[in-house]
């Protein structure tokens, strides 16, 4: 797979004719287009590639046969339309003269715009290690909202391009360089980019976190050579008490061999991803800060390398979380729900937060239970099963609820030594939604949490780019999620 390095810009007027017209049901959307200041949209006769004279394509994306559960953007049928825009820097078909190969037209409804947004953005990785010349390509992007006369507030969507390539771009690169220190140098970065006198960072980090109670955390990073660390990022909207606060608690597993549980030769490579839930949160949180929240909205990142020394955690050993459970270790690879367990506790106490997002690659269940595009999402109030699906829908990170059943799955985690093992007793049993209620048993009052708990296991879509057929990089899963999700706590008019 070749790999090219790109930017994006807003485009508002086309010099050219572009490269490529596109979007779903494209020839009722240009049907529609009767102003003279569209001349570049012209109409196609079929739902397929079509060639003008000088090289720009017009590509149709039917989506009469999707159904309720699949984005009516269109975005699982781009693969062919990103191939095209990836290959045509040596198009020898293109009139130069006449088209701008850099330039990309959308067409669409408005609520097509964040889907097809984020999904021209996992086209593009931003890592890669190749010494092969390549040439940088500045593409420029020109949205048409065809339902509201083109009116919509259209520069957010940059915004959330780069945010997703950002955030797939952590997860693509090697523990060798992301690495816990570097995973904190990152979010300083962001905070930094964001110049905002509105937000605060704390960091406990290494024995603090041994030293303040957090078991879970210090326990999984503690054979790593770079100290774990729990890195709280908050942006306060005002000093009213009463101000709402989330708070999105992410898995930030720089590396996963598994520890003394160690996965196999074939099963450990890929395991550089397991930080895909801290890295889409935390350029999620960026992008909800961009839009001006009328909330406190708090990031925590739990970060570790789960690695193996003299000092790991062994199977066996018991453990105190932050809640001040214990916990019999039966699995040092289900180290997951450890530092999750120990995020979700220091939001509810120590932010009092009213809605707990944890987001995270937990399960190989996951992929399983709700396949390869759609996380499972699991939630104590059932009114955000919905409001995750609808979401999803309107994101282009599709997910779908798992069941919420603690007094018939907790039981999986029985100990006879501590309050719970951390790994389930049984292969059959519901095991994405299991690995979720052992992080839900450590809020504060456990089940019983007042506010709003929503879990969010996107293992297998964290990975499988369906724009480049490769499940080996990353697609910044959660960013337009999370934007989407909490769209209403946000002042700045923009197209979520």
């Amino acid at each position: 797979m070749s790999w090219y390095p790109a930017s994006f810009e807003l485009c508002d007027v086309n010099t050219k004719k572009p490269l490529v017209v596109f979007g779903p049901d494209l020839k009722q959307k240009l049907d529609s287009l009767k102003s003279p200041e569209h001349p570049c949209l012209k109409s196609v006769e079929k739902e397929s590639f079509e060639k003008t004279f000088d090289g720009t394509r017009y590509c149709s994306i039917g989506t009469s046969k999707f159904n309720r559960n699949t984005p009516k953007s269109g975005i699982t049928g781009m693969k062919s339309i990103m191939g095209f825009i990836r290959s045509s820097q040596k198009n020898m078909d293109i009139n130069d003269d006449v088209v701008d190969r850099d330039l990309i037209h959308v067409v669409c409804n408005k609520i097509d715009l964040v889907p097809i947004a984020k999904t021209i953005a996992m086209t593009f990785p931003l890592y890669c290690a190749k010494t092969a010349d390549t040439t940088q390509r500045s593409f420029k992007v020109r949205f048409t909202s065809v339902d509201d006369n083109d009116k919509c507030e259209k520069a957010g969507l940059i915004d959330l391009m780069d945010n997703v390539r950002q955030a797939a771009k952590i997860a693509d690169m090697p523990c060798n360089f992301m690495h816990c220190t570097r995973f904190l140098e990152e979010a300083d970065q962001v905070v930094k980019s964001l110049n905002n006198d509105k937000i605060s960072v704390k960091i406990i980090r290494g024995d603090e976190l041994r030293d303040q109670g957090f078991g879970g955390l210090f326990s999984v990073g503690q054979a790593s050579v770079e100290p774990p660390a729990l890195c709280i990022m908050s942006f306060i909207a005002n000093d009213d008490p009463k101000t709402k606060n989330i708070c999105l608690v992410g898995k930030g597993i720089v590396y996963d061999t598994g520890g003394l549980s160690i996965k196999s030769k074939t099963g450990m490579p890929g395991m550089k991803h397991d930080c895909g839930g801290a890295a889409g949160l935390l350029y999620g949180w960026k992008n909800i800060v961009q839009q001006e929240p009328n909330v406190n909205v708090h990031v925590l990142l739990c970060l570790a390398e789960n690695s193996v020394a003299s000092n790991a955690t062994r199977p066996d050993d018991v453990i105190t979380m932050y809640s001040g459970k214990t916990v019999e270790i039966n699995n040092t690879d289900a180290e997951g729900r450890l530092v999750l367990g120990d995020g979700v506790h220091y939001a509810c106490k120590d932010l009092h937060a009213d809605i707990v997002l944890n987001m995270c690659t937990l399960t190989g269940a996951q992929g399983v239970t709700t396949g390869h595009v759609h996380s499972s999402v699991m939630t104590n109030r059932e009114e955000y099963e919905a409001k995750l699906v609808r979401a999803g829908l309107d994101s282009g990170d599709p997910c779908y609820p798992i069941i919420y059943a603690p007094e018939l799955l907790m039981h999986e985690f029985d100990s006879q030594v501590a309050d719970m093992k951390n790994s389930v007793q049984g292969r059959t049993n519901a095991q994405a939604s299991c690995a979720g209620n052992f992080i839900g048993a450590n809020l504060v009052n456990g089940f019983d949490f007042e506010g709003t708990w929503i879990h969010v296991d996107m293992a297998s879509p964290s990975h499988n780019n369906r724009m480049l057929g490769s499940s080996e990089r990353a697609t910044g899963y959660g960013v337009a999620l999370l934007s989407t999700l909490f769209e209403e706590y946000c002042d700045k008019k923009s197209v979520y």
